[in-house]
Parts: structure tokens; sequence; C-alpha cells
């Protein structure tokens, strides 16, 4: 395991502005084999770093890193890619520019290809926003992607997610002390009115009536406040503006991903071998249970 920061120059993002001396950072689990043809890219998700996919990358696990080349890049604005948090004025804290999933593919793209000097990646897997990349990465590189693994995630956000996402963000900005994103001390009544929100979409009915919250990520809580509290630390100890954003602007975007998604289909499925997984304990994805269905066997 071997962690890297891949220098970006000054990047040139979808909406035409700019990160000066953009980078992002990532993880590496296993080695290339002779023929450079074992790599898969793992992207973080949405307040994760790469530190948080390590449980999915073991011996005898599907990422086996005996067996597989697994890069893990860090998407812009987790705090150790250009982030709002680490980078200088004029573009620091909320002047910040938005960054899509169109954007971190292409990073991820020039890792891949200028730092490792790969033309082939086995596999691209993610989890919900890291699955949105997934689908994008299948879309922009046909040619150099093999298959796809998109897991509880969608091309596109949604007008329900949508909806769900301008909730918990004016749950936080309606904080006097947020100031537009300059607050000299932490909005704390907004941040917990945002966790509070959120945490009702982290699962879904059917995850809270059998109590999975009181259990996550090995925890053993006794109650709901309990519960509350560990999901404020951990939602909030991660958190940057420029991740809802992000995800925000998966629904708006006119990037070539989102619109060759629809038009590639049955071809693009099957060239990819792409799985699309779902999750029908998670709230913000129990929906796909119900209204959709696989469209490409």
């Amino acid at each position: 395991m071997a962690t890297g920061r891949f220098e970006l120059g000054d990047f040139v993002l979808q909406s035409g502005a700019a990160i000066e001396s953009a980078y992002i950072s990532y993880e590496t689990h296993g080695g290339l084999n002779a023929d450079r043809s074992n790599a898969i890219v793992y992207p973080t998700w949405y307040t994760g770093l790469h530190e948080d996919n390590r449980g999915a990358i073991a011996s005898g696990k599907a990422l086996d890193p005996e067996r597989y080349f697994i890069i893990v890049p860090d998407m812009f604005g987790n705090g150790l890619s250009s982030s709002p948090s680490n980078t200088p004025a004029p573009h620091d804290c909320s002047r910040f520019p938005l960054v899509t999933p169109y954007d971190n593919v292409i990073a991820q793209q020039r890792l891949c290809s200028e730092q490792f000097e790969l033309s082939e990646l086995k596999l691209v897997v993610g989890y919900s926003m890291s699955a949105q990349q997934a689908f994008h990465w299948g879309a922009l590189f046909p040619d150099m992607v093999r298959s796809i693994a998109p897991i509880c995630g969608s091309s596109k956000t949604s007008t329900h997610n949508w909806l769900f996402l301008e909730g918990v963000k004016r749950a936080l900005t309606a904080d006097e002390n947020w100031a537009n994103g300059d607050y000299d001390e932490p909005p704390e009544a907004g941040l917990r009115a945002f966790t509070t929100v959120y945490a009702s979409w982290a699962l879904s009915q059917t995850g809270y009536r059998e109590g999975i919250h009181l259990k996550l990520a090995g925890q053993n809580f006794e109650s709901m406040s309990d519960f509350l509290d560990f999901f404020t630390v951990f939602l909030v100890g991660m958190m940057q503006i420029i991740f809802w954003q992000c995800w925000l602007r998966g629904r708006r975007q006119t990037s070539v991903s989102t619109q060759s998604l629809p038009a590639i289909g049955r071809q693009l499925w099957v060239q990819l071998g792409a799985r699309r997984l779902l999750c029908h304990r998670r709230q913000t994805c129990i929906f796909l249970l119900r209204t959709m269905r696989l469209r490409y066997r």
C-alpha cells in the first residue's frame, strides 16, 4: 500500500473556471502485472477519504491486492485533493470553484495515463457518489475501461435526489453563523440540522426498522440519540461543501457522460460488462427498487 499526490497544474474545469496548481491525492494497493492489464480504479464517495475504501480491499476479497493493482483517487473537495480548505486565496473557502463528477473523472484518467502509464483498466468500481463516477468513466472512456461496477448509485442525480440535497443544504445555510461559508465559528445549529436530516436518508425504513443504525460502522449504540451524535461527528468531521455541490451538479451538468449514457444503451452495457448493484437498506436508493428496473441485462 502506498499513497501519493498527482500534480495537475492549472486544471480547467467543465465550467471553464480553473483550479490553480491543482492536485489529487491517491492510494494504491497491490502491483501492476507485466502487461499492465490488472488495474482497477475505486474512487472515494461523498465525505470519503481513500482510507475509508480499505475495508473492501484485502486478500481473498473481490478487490484482492494480490491479483490487482487498485488505485483509490480522492475526490476534489475531500480535504486531501484540492479543496476549499487547502487552496490559497483567492479560491479558498466558499470561493473554491464548483466541480462536477466529469471533472473528477478527467483528473483520475490523467492520473492513470500519466502517472501509471495505463492504457486499459480492468474495472472501475464505486459506491454511491463513487458509483456515479464509475458510470462517467464508462461513458467518457469506453475504449479504456473494460468493465464498470456501480454499486448503489446512478449515472445522473435524479430530481428526487436533488431535492434531498437541496433540503440538507438549506438546513445548514439557514444558520446565521454560516456567513456564506466564511464563518468564524462553526455553525453548530446548522450542522446539527444538516446531519439529522441526512441521517433520515442514510438508511431506508427497512434499515431503521431492523435496527441497523444501532450497529452502524461496527458500533453498538443504545439509542437514536447516540446514533445521531456519532453520525454528526462522522459526517461533519469530513464534510466539505464542495461535495454536495458536485453531487447536485451531477444532475444539471451537460457533459458527454450524461448525454452518452442513454444513447449508448445496450451496447455500452454489454461492451463494458456493467453491473449495477442496488441497495434496499439505503433511503437515497430505495426508490430505484420501487420505480426502476435494470434495463440492460
